[in-house]
């Protein structure tokens, strides 16, 4: 089996400066590694376009790990969902993806501590740039 992950912009759509997206994580007990939450290919698809501009998360105690989708990596940020999450990146104009080798645009998750009862909800914003 595999987690029942839902993603749907819930403000925005490709033409727009501001996309929110929601996001639905409904475990089985197995780990994220390379989830894709933000697919820059469907909004602007241009790499160097787009800053993560907040998150919000709330849900069962894990590990969530945001990064930019490159041949390394880029880290963003790592919270646990449990304690209610909340960060904003406005004040400097957000956490921008760095283009390097292999860059594609795209935000990917990966998870630890994950059970078979966990649930995790958060909101990315994103700034289409």
């Amino acid at each position: 089996m595999a987690n029942t992950i839902t993603i749907a912009p819930v403000y925005g759509t490709g033409g727009s400066k501001l996309l929110v997206l929601a996001v639905n994580i409904i475990s089985d007990g197995s780990q994220e590694s390379t989830t894709i939450l933000y697919n820059n290919s469907t909004y602007v698809n241009n790499a160097k376009k787009g800053r993560l501009m907040g998150v919000q998360a709330s849900g069962s105690s894990c590990i969530c790990r945001l990064s930019w989708d490159q041949t390394t990596a880029f880290p963003i940020v790592s919270f646990n969902p449990q304690s209610t999450f909340q960060i904003d990146w406005n004040s400097f104009n957000g956490i921008y993806n760095p283009g390097a080798a292999g860059a594609t645009g795209n935000i990917i998750l990966h998870t630890t501590g994950l059970t078979n009862t966990s649930e995790v909800n958060m909101f990315l914003y994103i700034k289409q740039i």
